[in-house]
C-alpha cells in the first residue's frame, strides 16, 4: 500500500503522507523511495504548484525512522543513508514549479528538513503542532540538510537555538524566527493556503524560492556577519556547561552549522553534514540514547493498569490547588494540551507566580 498519495486539481498536485497501518508519518527507507519516485515524475511534469501534506490527525511526519537509525553499525551504512536522504530533499529543493507544505501537528526530524526543502511553509496554530530538529537528544545531528538549510532560513542564533538544544517550536514561535510563513487556525489551513498559492501564481507562474535569513537591526547584521565568531564561541561555552562536555552530538552540530553557514556549494555543505553525522552515529552514546527514547515512550504509552480493557475517560477540565512553580508547571502542561485549567491558591500573588512560571515555559 502506498504512503503517498499523488492527486491533482486545477494543475496543481498534492503529495499526501498516509502511512498505512501507522499512527504516525515517518521518512523510513521505503518511504523515502516512494517519495524519490513521485519526485522524478513531478520534476519532467507540467503541474504549477506541488503541496505537501499529511492527512494524519495532528500530525504531519515525525521523522526519519529512529530503528533504522538504531540499525545502522558502520560508518559507510551511515554515509549512504544520510546522502540518499540529502538528495531525495536536494530534489524537492531543486523541483522547477513552487513547492508549499502545509504543516498540522507533529513535524519533526526528517519532517522539519522536508519543509525547509520546500519554497513555502504553513503551519497550523493547533496545539499538537511542534516544528524542530530533536536529533541532538538521540545522539546525532540534522542529517537531511537541516543543518545547512535551518540557519540560511532563519539566522544562526535562531538556528543555534533549535539544534542544539532539540527544540521543538510552536506555530507562532515558528512564525516569529522565520521558518514558516504563517500559522493559521487548523480549520483554515487548505483555504489559506488555495489563496497564498493563487497570489504566488499570478505574479507569474513558477516562482521559486530560496528563502534566506535578513538581519534586522545593526547589532543583529553583525551578529550574523563580520561577528558570528562571537555567537558560535557563547554557543560552544554555554552547550558545554548545559553538557559537561559528555554528549558529543551538539558541539558536532555547532561545528556543521559553523563550517557551512554561508556556503554556496550546496554538495560541499551537504558532505560537511555527512561526515559529522556519520562520525555520531555510530557511537555507544547514540545508541544509548536512541534506548532512552524508547524507554521514554514506552512510559508515555503505559496506562498504570493491567486489565487493557479498562480505558481512559477524555480529560477536558482540571483543577490544580497550589500555585507554586510545580502547580504552574501541571497547568502549562495541561493548557498546552487543549485542556481547561483553574488554579486556586490563597491569594491573588500566589496565583500571579504560577501564572508568571507558565508564561515563562511557553516562552522556551
Amino acid at each position: 500500500m502506498s504512503a503517498i498519495i499523488l492527486t491533482e486539481k486545477n494543475g496543481i498536485a498534492t503529495l499526501t503522507f498516509d502511512l498505512p497501518g501507522e499512527k504516525v508519518n515517518k521518512l523510513s527507507s521505503a518511504v523515502m523511495t516512494e517519495l524519490k519516485s513521485h519526485l522524478e515524475k513531478l520534476k519532467t511534469s507540467n503541474y504549477k504548484f506541488v503541496i505537501f501534506k499529511s492527512a494524519k490527525p495532528k500530525i504531519f511526519i515525525a521523522g526519519a525512522d529512529i530503528e533504522e537509525i538504531k540499525q545502522l553499525t558502520t560508518e559507510a551504512a551511515v554515509r549512504e543513508a544520510v546522502s540518499g536522504g540529502q538528495s531525495i530533499m536536494n530534489m524537492i529543493e531543486d523541483l522547477p514549479m513552487p513547492t508549499m507544505a502545509l504543516v498540522n501537528g507533529a513535524c519533526a526530524g526528517g519532517g522539519c528538513e522536508l519543509i525547509l526543502a520546500c519554497d513555502y511553509r504553513i503551519a497550523s496554530d493547533d496545539s499538537s503542532t511542534r516544528i524542530g530538529l530533536p536529533e541532538t537528544q538521540l545522539g546525532i545531528l540534522p542529517g537531511f540538510g537541516g543543518s545547512v538549510r535551518l540557519p540560511r532560513t532563519v539566522g544562526i542564533q535562531a538556528a543555534l537555538d533549535v539544534i542544539l538544544a532539540g527544540k521543538l517550536l510552536n506555530a507562532k514561535k515558528a512564525q516569529k524566527i522565520g521558518l514558516v510563513d504563517y500559522a493559521v487556525h487548523p480549520n483554515l489551513l487548505e483555504s489559506f493556503a488555495e489563496k497564498e498559492i493563487e497570489k504566488i501564481l499570478a505574479k507569474g507562474g513558477a516562482v521559486k524560492r530560496r528563502k534566506t535569513f535578513k538581519p534586522k537591526g545593526f547589532v543583529a547584521g553583525l551578529l550574523e556577519g563580520p561577528l558570528k565568531g562571537i555567537v558560535f564561541k557563547k554557543a560552544l561555552e554555554a552547550t558545554l556547561k548545559a553538557t559537561k562536555g559528555h554528549y558529543p552530538a551538539p558541539i558536532e552540530a555547532l561545528e556543521v552549522v559553523k563550517k557551512t553557514y554561508g556556503y554556496t556549494d550546496r554538495a560541499k555543505a551537504m558532505q560537511v553534514e555527512c561526515d559529522h553525522f556519520a562520525k555520531l552515529a555510530t557511537t555507544d552514546i547514540s545508541k544509548n540514547l536512541i534506548h532512552v527514547f524508547y524507554l521514554t515512550e514506552m512510559v508515555k504509552k503505559a496506562t498504570g493498569v493491567h486489565d487493557t480493557n479498562v480505558k481512559a475517560r477524555p480529560v477536558k477540565h482540571l483543577g490544580v490547588l497550589g500555585a507554586g512553580t510545580m502547580g504552574g508547571g501541571i497547568a502549562y502542561v495541561a493548557a498546552d494540551k487543549g485542556i481547561s485549567v483553574r488554579v486556586k491558591d490563597i491569594s491573588n500573588e500566589a496565583n500571579a507566580k504560577a501564572l508568571k512560571h507558565a508564561y515563562d515555559l511557553w516562552k522556551k
